[in-house]
């Protein structure tokens, strides 16, 4: 089963997908993908994407959608 993972900068209106495999979906209350195919830039954008500190709100998880699912999850 496969997860598709958006990235939006903010500043630049840029937008990352990442397709990764899902591990686990449960309900919308937990979700785990396997992002060990990212390399290393790309695993630094989606720190990014998740830090929620002053200085990188800019950047984050635009929204996920999943093969389970035939509509879009907003974050």
């Amino acid at each position: 089963m496969m997860a598709w993972i958006d990235v939006e900068n903010a500043h630049t209106n840029d937008v990352i997908t990442y397709k990764v495999p899902l591990i686990k979906f449960e309900d919308y209350k937990e979700v785990i993908f396997d992002i060990s195919n990212l390399n290393k830039k790309d695993l630094e954008i989606l720190k990014l994407a998740i830090d929620t500190s002053k200085n990188t709100w800019y950047t984050d998880i635009e929204l996920f959608y999943t093969e389970l699912e035939s509509k879009i999850v907003p974050n």
